[in-house]
């Protein structure tokens, strides 16, 4: 689900997607588009959404895992793939938001939109 709160960066407000039930071991995709090209970028993932004004954006989700080291392509997109992992519980929320290095964000800052996504 898409709960806004992008944040315009070079190319406008950054679009991030989301495929893939969230069960163990299925796979699942996170793209940011519309981005600026070569940049730094941050997934912040959390189980719970707080939407903080922090340093010119809102933060989604509460960072209680932080993807480092990811950078867009020179169309200003990025692509992570992977496994859903096992252990995680049924019904439980995930809030997803990227976070990339601008010249034209506030603070250098630009934020994609919050995905939340509900196990299954």
């Amino acid at each position: 689900i898409d709960r806004g709160h992008a944040t315009p960066g070079t190319n406008g407000p950054p679009l991030l997607q989301g495929q893939g039930d969230l069960q163990p071991g299925q796979p699942v995709t996170i793209t940011l588009a519309n981005a600026r090209a070569d940049s730094a970028m941050v997934l912040v993932i959390g189980d719970m959404n707080f939407e903080l004004p922090i340093h010119g954006i809102i933060l989604g989700p509460y960072p209680k895992f932080l993807l480092l080291g990811f950078r867009t392509d020179v169309t200003g997109t990025t692509t992570l793939k992977g496994s859903w992992p096992d252990g995680v519980p049924p019904c439980y929320a995930f809030y997803f938001q990227a976070v990339i290095t601008v010249p034209v964000g506030p603070e250098g800052l630009a934020a994609s939109n919050i995905l939340s996504a509900t196990t299954r």
